[in-house]
């Protein structure tokens, strides 16, 4: 479902009558109304001296046309209905008209973009000119840098003249007033503020998701937006942060406490700085996006979020935090992460169907045909999961496509119970690079051996050439040993990392006394006992 065409739209609505007054007295109404009429200058289409507001029209129309819209579903006049108007009605509607504008563009201004519409909208009412440089200012306000905002600004205000008829508040836009906030961060000053020889407090990953400051995060939605304006996250992911947030929180208590992990997740995720960014991936709305030594880095969301209802938004976002929490508590990525995410999509589901079956029946009908086939799809592999781990298995490495065997065991698109199997899992790609390994270090020493006896002969120009190439052929050699040395090592404490996971889920299957253990690992979350390698 398209959501941000409703923030848009100029509802104009239709003058009132004359009051009891101006009844009793008709000859001093009409004269009153001719008086009126004849102050009030006419306004004929696309007059130059508004622009925006026609622009704005045009923009409408086209939406209307290139999404399929029902028509009446935005209202926007055209040259023909423009000319059906009185004079009065033409100036009102440009003077509404144009106080929205001037509402949206100060907003946009102050508070970046809401969602890839707003972006088409500036550029479809006041050109690529006017888009660029209010990007640029919400760059330099990303910066919190007075300069920037204000050399940033001036270049807007060249501008003026292009808005087309729209007056904004540019005093009101600079100093923050319009932010309903106080100004600007000296970044200076802060900087300056810093101890750099103090070390940064650290705190055990699962301890810190039950820190006081992450529970005063989340103890109401107001501190939970707050933190996350703080934490610029990007304007695109924010209605589905806020679904997720509302859905998590009114979710039946089994389903609440198996996600209890999630949102203490994208708590310390952002306290450590990273992001929730816009990406350009296609065909997704959000991944989990590992940095360095497998740690978090970044959960990315795309342009095509803002197309989907916040509550499938939400539902992705939930997804990915599982994959992040996983990266955090040192769960190596196989298909049992995947089927982890969605599970997780599974208890959203079923949260949204407790809090509100009005809501969940609205989705599942949807109008919009991405947001029903979501929903379908959730609804299908529900069934799955309830079915048993092999047909949920099934549903998602097939049904999903994760099942790719030709990206290899260590991409993690095979079963975590299979990635260590040591007949056909890692543990044969390790040995074979140890073979590997082991060639290339006995290449090395008899390179060392033949530029050792190269040495020692008497020089000649002949000689010198056949050190030099058997000194190349050592260098790639030393080379060859080093991938190898670096692959061995990375796998090993991968492959020690999935085998730590799996003794995990047996030694806790066994407390259950269950029989035999689970063939995926699919607990949400991690106890103390998880020993990561």
């Amino acid at each position: 479902m398209t959501r941000p065409l409703s923030a848009l739209l100029v509802v104009v609505s239709i003058l009132a009558g004359a009051g009891p007054l101006a009844a009793k007295q008709p000859e001093e109404k009409a004269a009153r109304v001719a008086d009126s009429s004849a102050a009030v200058q006419d306004i004929l289409w696309n007059d130059p001296e508004h622009k925006a507001f026609f622009n704005y029209q045009a923009y409408l129309a086209k939406l209307v046309k290139d999404r399929g819209l029902a028509e009446g579903s935005l209202k926007y006049d055209t040259e023909a209905s423009w000319k059906k108007l009185s004079k009065e009605e033409r100036a009102r509607r440009v003077e509404e008209g144009e106080a929205f504008l001037k509402k949206v563009f100060e907003e946009i201004s102050t508070s970046g973009f809401t969602g890839m519409d707003q972006a088409a909208m500036v550029k479809a009412v006041w050109g690529e000119d006017v888009l660029k440089a209010v990007a640029g200012v919400m760059t330099a306000r990303g910066i919190d840098d007075p300069a920037q905002v204000k050399a940033a600004m001036d270049a807007l205000g060249k501008l003026k003249s292009k808005l087309g008829g729209v007056d904004v508040d540019w005093q009101g836009i600079f100093d923050g007033d319009k932010r309903g906030g106080s100004g600007y961060v000296d970044p200076v000053k802060k900087l300056a503020g810093k101890d750099y020889l103090k070390a940064e407090p650290g705190s055990p990953f699962l301890d810190s998701l039950a820190a006081p400051e992450v529970g005063k995060v989340l103890a109401t939605k107001d501190s939970f937006a707050e933190f996350l304006k703080e934490s610029k996250v990007a304007p695109a992911a924010l209605p589905g942060m806020f679904a997720m947030y509302d859905v998590l929180t009114r979710a039946p208590e089994a389903e609440r406490k198996e996600m209890a992990h999630i949102l203490p997740t994208v708590v310390r995720f952002l306290q450590d700085g990273k992001s929730i960014s816009l990406s350009q991936e296609e065909g997704v709305l959000g991944m989990a996006v590992p940095g360095r030594y497998d740690r978090p880095d970044m959960v990315a969301v795309t342009p095509a979020i803002t197309e989907a209802d916040p509550l499938i938004a939400g539902k992705t976002l939930a997804h990915e935090f599982q994959h992040i929490y996983d990266m955090y508590t040192g769960r190596y990525y196989t298909m049992d992460s995947e089927l982890r995410g969605f599970k997780v999509a599974v208890l959203y589901g079923r949260s949204i169907k407790s809090a509100s079956p009005d809501k969940y029946s609205e989705l599942l009908n949807s109008d919009d045909d991405d947001t029903r086939g979501i929903m379908r799809d959730i609804e299908s592999y529900s069934k799955a999961y309830d079915a048993g781990p092999q047909p949920f298995y099934q549903a998602v490495a097939v049904g999903h496509g994760y099942a790719r065997w030709q990206e290899g065991v260590f991409m993690g698109r095979i079963p975590l119970r299979e990635a260590v199997d040591p007949v056909t899992g890692a543990p044969r790609e390790l040995e074979a690079l140890r073979a590997m390994r082991r060639k290339a270090k006995e290449d090395i020493e008899l390179l060392e051996k033949r530029q050792e006896e190269a040495r020692a002969r008497t020089p000649s120009r002949e000689r010198d050439k056949e050190l030099e190439k058997v000194s190349r052929d050592l260098l790639a050699a030393r080379s060859e040993f080093n991938q190898h040395d670096t692959a061995v090592t990375i796998r090993e404490i991968r492959l020690r990392r999935m085998q730590s996971e799996v003794q995990w889920v047996n030694k806790k299957s066994q407390a259950k006394g269950d029989k035999q253990p689970p063939p995926f690992d699919m607990s949400l979350s991690v106890d103390k006992d998880y020993v990561v390698p």
